[in-house]
């Protein structure tokens, strides 16, 4: 009678364990079904082995929605504080698989595996499976940021929302121009941003349909960013510096269902968007200018000087720090290189087999691996401080121009991320083109 909660897939690289797959049920499943996808043959490193621990419970099982559980009705929030004893009597047993035995499949192929349809990612354009997780059940709502897309191509592959149609909306007048920075995310029904504008200090978990709030916490400051793990079982938020920066909370890793707390870090300011690869989290620290590797029980891989919303990809991440970008093992944080642009770097984009920013007036596109730069273009008046979006073999920015009497247009263009050919060159008018007025 008992039910699998939860499986865990452990990687034993170089006499080390590393937590690189997780998954949790909603429900307790009657049959031992393993929904994460790791290995690929650009992943694998024929060493080591694999260790599959699954967390079993027995009946009674709680539910994970508070409103499920009838502890809430739609209206109320929690502002959850300690458990709630209705968890069941579980146990642990553990599965060891020899990596000789593994035979490492290519899933970047079209219908290797049937849940995930990666038909039109293109060759070059390469998305972990293990990123992104594709619900087929009734949850209409998954909105994960930038943790499904740790490259940063801004190009989401599946169906995202049914058709629009306004259902509420909340002002936040009066939140400060700071608001416009916030990243959210959503899943479950629930969409966890902040209580604007009068307790910006607070992640809430909002009911997409209706707008009220399930669950909210107080945090030490300001909330910026959040963003999801791999089977949304724990909700990372970031905040601006505390009040005592030596000693205030500013990363939190949260229950999505309850706002428990699982942990906290003291990482001063954390006002970019950390990124999730497999159960790793990468978390960039404003205040101070480190980027942290935690596993997601809150041990620290590695840190190391940096700043800026770090990349991954095929088993590297990516940052700038010291005037370099760096590429380092998203492992063991050692460097792999680093290439040295003439001036500051700006958002990084991956896309064939190319990672994309700004330097000055040069957008680069340099081999991800081994540093070389391929490909510059010149020519723009300024470094953009944007993202870089890359499709169907394209970089596409976009940026603001004056025109006469201060009018601000908006410039659009694309260009081929092979030669650096322009493709696309256009602008778009502001709504009063005379009066100076930005473009939405």
């Amino acid at each position: 009678k008992k039910g699998v909660d939860k499986i865990e897939l452990i990687y034993n690289y170089k006499g080390k364990d590393y937590l690189i797959g997780f998954h949790r049920n909603i429900y307790p499943e009657k049959e031992l079904k393993d929904t994460i996808l790791w290995m690929t043959k650009d992943k694998w490193r024929n060493k080591g082995n694999l260790k599959l621990r699954v967390y079993y419970k027995h009946p009674p099982y709680p539910f994970l929605n508070p409103l499920k559980r009838g502890l809430l009705k739609k209206g109320d929030f929690l502002n959850f504080s300690g458990s709630e004893g209705m968890f069941s009597t579980s146990e642990t047993e553990e599965y060891f698989i020899s990596g000789k035995e593994l035979i490492p499949l290519d899933f970047k192929k079209e219908n290797v595996v049937a849940n995930f349809s990666l038909r039109k990612i293109k060759e070059g354009y390469y998305i972990n499976p293990s990123l992104v997780k594709e619900y087929n059940g009734p949850d209409k709502y998954s909105w994960r940021m930038l943790g499904y897309d740790a490259q940063h191509t801004g190009y989401y592959p599946f169906v995202l929302y049914p058709p629009l149609e306004l259902k509420w909306w909340k002002d936040w007048r009066g939140s400060g121009i700071q608001i416009t920075d916030v990243s959210a995310c959503a899943s479950y029904g629930m969409l966890f941003i902040p209580n604007a504008p009068d307790e910006l200090n607070y992640i809430s978990a909002v009911d997409i349909e209706t707008g009220n709030i399930i669950w909210k916490r107080e945090l030490t400051a300001n909330a910026m960013t959040s963003v999801l793990s791999e089977g949304d079982s724990i909700l990372f938020v970031g905040t601006w510096i505390g009040f005592n920066p030596d000693s205030d909370t500013t990363f939190y890793a949260l229950d999505p269902w309850t706002g428990e707390l699982k942990w906290g870090k003291t990482l001063k300011s954390v006002q970019s968007q950390p990124i999730v690869v497999d159960t790793f989290i990468y978390v960039p620290s404003l205040g101070l200018s480190r980027i942290f590797a935690f596993t997601y029980r809150g041990d620290t891989l590695w840190s190391v000087s940096g700043g800026g919303v770090p990349a991954y990809y095929n088993g590297v991440i990516f940052h700038k720090g010291g005037g370099f970008l760096q590429a380092r093992d998203y492992l063991t944080g050692d460097s792999i290189w680093f290439f040295e642009p003439p001036a500051g770097i700006t958002w990084l984009s991956i896309c064939d087999n190319k990672i994309f920013f700004f330097s000055t007036d040069t957008l680069f596109g340099v081999n991800v691996l081994s540093g070389t730069p391929e490909l510059k273009i010149t020519g723009f008046y300024t470094s953009f401080n944007i993202p870089i979006h890359c499709y169907n073999g394209e970089v596409w920015i976009s940026y603001g121009e004056y025109g006469a009497g201060d009018t601000v247009f908006t410039r659009v263009q694309s260009f081929n991320s092979q030669s650096g050919n322009i493709r696309l060159d256009f602008y778009l008018s502001p709504k009063d083109s005379a009066g100076g007025r930005a473009p939405p």
